[in-house]
């Protein structure tokens, strides 16, 4: 009801007062964070573990695509100018995550707290005339021919690219957070009979067990996928989306997190 009490620009503008104002919060208070970068599965599992942290997350920050908006923030999309693209209005607070995304002025977080949905499944958009792009699921948007006159289209990660994107991401991270305890979940592809996805879990996951190896205090987490089902209640409208899980599989994703021992030292 909310929101057709109000215009989509204005409800477009919600999620910068609440992602600006988490931020203010935590350095004016200075206050201990989580880096995010998870999409439902990691929420969910964050919420059994029972961290208290703040937390703050850019949900579909492709790992490419944050790594160029720290080096160029000339990059970062204009998510006012997205409200009549959208196909899924709750994804404009995304885009806006990505919008605001920055992470240094915040000091140094606790936990870096990631899952791989974005390099699994969002695509990259650039805006033709002024060069900003965004990242969003291809079904997330609206493809009308006004859409394709505004915005190029430009995929996934191609899965030969996938090791060296994380690879620049991670060399990133490490260079300003040498000692931040980085947890990575992997997520399930078991309910998605689309080929292309469960090659591209393989190309995620060989490529994160790789950098584990590389770099200290980083876990990569993944389930037996056989415990892996389909969740015991279907929300509407997301009956076959086949990235939502029993809950006995985010239990034993929490478990595993927690056996790290990362959450407990906090």
């Amino acid at each position: 009801m909310f929101k057709k009490m109000i215009s989509k620009t204005k409800w477009s503008l919600y999620p910068y007062y609440f992602s600006l104002r988490l931020r203010q919060t935590i350095k004016s208070k200075n206050r201990d964070w989580i880096f995010g970068r998870v999409a439902c599965m990691g929420l969910d599992v964050y919420k059994l573990i029972g961290c208290q942290i703040p937390f703050y997350n850019t949900q579909k920050g492709r790992v490419d695509y944050l790594t160029d908006l720290q080096l160029n923030p000339k990059l970062r999309p204009k998510t006012s100018h997205l409200v009549n693209f959208m196909n899924r209005e709750d994804i404009l607070p995304l885009i806006a995550q990505q919008e605001v995304f920055e992470w240094e002025f915040l000091g140094i977080p606790k936990i870096i707290y990631m899952d791989s949905y974005s390099e699994l499944t969002d695509q990259l958009f650039t805006n033709r005339e002024k060069q900003w792009c965004f990242c969003a699921n291809y079904t997330d948007l609206l493809h009308t021919p006004k859409f394709s006159d505004c915005f190029e289209p430009k995929g996934l990660i191609s899965n030969d690219d996938i090791y060296n994107n994380y690879r620049k991401y991670f060399q990133l991270l490490r260079k300003q957070f040498p000692d931040t305890p980085i947890i990575f979940m992997h997520f399930p592809v078991k309910l998605d009979n689309r080929e292309k996805f469960q090659i591209r879990y393989q190309s995620i996951k060989k490529a994160i067990d790789k950098i584990t190896k590389e770099y200290h205090n980083m876990y990569s987490i993944a389930v037996d996928e056989k415990i892996v089902d389909w969740p015991e209640e279907r929300v509407a409208g997301l009956e076959n989306f086949p990235y939502h899980f029993n809950k006995h599989t985010y239990q034993v994703l929490a478990e595993q997190v927690s056996a790290t021992g990362v959450f407990s030292k906090q």
